[in-house]
């Protein structure tokens, strides 16, 4: 792609977003002169800009005419304007994440410019659950079912289709991707930093892969495919996978805490019923259905060899990414933790609270009347209460329904305690009018 023209122009659509600033900042120290294409409130929100020798062009990649003239004379087009968060309206997302890039090519097909196309893993799909990573011949026939997977899988299939007409398009699906300076997006890297900030344990999937991967090596290997990948072809821009309760474990330990215990995926589809529930009640409020999705089809243990092998890619270790968000946390405010005996009074209440089985047990240990038992619920109420206060109050940043999921995982999670609690509660209260 001209890499060896005095000076190289590339033109990046939403290179005022998190991943955009990071590539913008990787192609200026190569060299490169920079055109950035993004909505007028990105382009005036992000700062990181502000002093850098940019050309910066408000667009509209759903409007073809914004975009008209645009790659005239670039070398390339880093396409990465998406919608990410899962609480955009879904008909705006299909505007931007498959129409938008529908007139991307399109315009480049005309100006006769190649196109990175940034996709994502999620457009690929959940990986199997038996262990074994996949790599980019892995595409069943459906990705999952949040709206975010649906956009990004038919922008890809737009980009492979304009690959087999004979268009210049090569595509990167990156992994989950963190920064220190993700304040934003309700990344995988932001939740176990909550997590450890919190002090509290974790009801989570370990046995779910994730292959975290930084936002400087994404924009890495999204040079690397302009200068040295292939036509048509798909490059996976993810960290190492490893189980979630590994990730959660470097976490931890970095900061000397014992790691939580996590469980298996299948242990969240026992909230199915109640997840199903809430998405009724809410309606089009909130996407409770998506935040759902996105976790319980959330496996993504995926391999990174082809990007290794053919550009000589080589990201970070998720080690040396922990390292560097935990420096970056040192600074900040603490959010506040949950003080740790609360999490003991949790599990007392579950041991108390137990019915049937644990019940006449616990009562020959410690006989309780039924006020008692109501107080124990009450109690249990109070510290989940308590808990969603706290990680309410260490998500600032991330946009509001996102902190409404975040508080409602940290009660469904919680929901164990409270079910044994409230059960026996009511066998209390039955017994006592019988």
């Amino acid at each position: 792609m001209n890499q060896h023209a005095p000076t190289r122009h590339a033109v990046v659509t939403g290179g005022a977003g998190f991943l955009g600033v990071h590539l913008t900042a990787l192609l200026l120290d190569r060299g490169w002169a920079v055109t950035v294409l993004d909505t007028a409130g990105q382009l005036a929100a992000n700062c990181a800009l502000d002093d850098r020798p940019v050309e910066r062009v408000v667009v509209d990649v759903t409007d073809p005419a914004s975009l008209a003239g645009r790659f005239d004379g670039a070398d390339v087009v880093f396409h990465l304007a998406a919608v990410v968060a899962a609480d955009a309206h879904p008909e705006h997302m299909r505007a931007v994440n498959v129409d938008g890039t529908v007139n991307v090519l399109t315009e480049a097909a005309s100006a006769g410019v190649p196109v990175v196309h940034t996709a994502s893993i999620a457009a690929l799909g959940s990986t199997p659950d038996d262990g074994s990573a996949c790599d980019e011949t892995y595409f069943p026939d459906a990705p999952g079912s949040f709206a975010y997977a649906r956009t990004k899988r038919d922008g890809l299939l737009a980009a492979l289709d304009a690959a087999a007409r004979g268009q210049s398009v090569r595509i990167v699906c990156p992994g989950g991707i963190y920064a220190p300076d993700d304040d934003k997006t309700l990344s995988l890297a932001k939740q176990v930093m909550a997590f450890t900030r919190l002090g509290v344990p974790v009801f989570a999937p370990g046995d779910v892969y994730q292959g975290p991967v930084h936002a400087d090596d994404v924009a890495d290997a999204l040079l690397r495919v302009a200068e040295d990948g292939r036509d048509g072809e798909i490059y996976l821009a993810v960290g190492d996978p490893m189980p979630f309760e590994e990730l959660l474990a470097a976490v931890y330990t970095a900061e000397g805490k014992r790691p939580p215990r996590c469980f298996p995926a299948s242990s969240l589809a026992r909230l199915d019923p109640v997840v199903a529930r809430a998405a009724q009640l809410a309606g089009d409020r909130a996407p409770v259905a998506d935040y759902w999705a996105l976790t319980r089809e959330n496996n993504a243990n995926y391999s990174n060899a082809k990007a290794r092998g053919e550009l000589g890619w080589s990201p970070r270790s998720w080690d040396e990414g922990v390292q560097e968000l935990l420096a970056a946390d040192a600074g900040r405010p603490s959010a506040g933790r949950v003080p740790t005996w609360s999490w003991g009074l949790v599990g007392m209440m579950a041991v108390l609270g137990a019915s049937t089985r644990a019940g006449a047990l616990t009562d020959r240990l410690l006989p309780l009347t039924t006020t008692t038992r109501r107080w124990i619920f009450a109690a249990a109420v109070a510290t989940h209460c308590v808990e969603a206060g706290f990680t309410w109050r260490a998500t600032p940043n991330l946009p509001p329904s996102s902190r409404t999921w975040a508080v409602t995982r940290s009660v469904l999670m919680g929901g164990p305690s409270l079910v044994a609690a409230s059960r026996a509660a009511r066998a209390a209260a039955t017994a006592t009018t019988s």
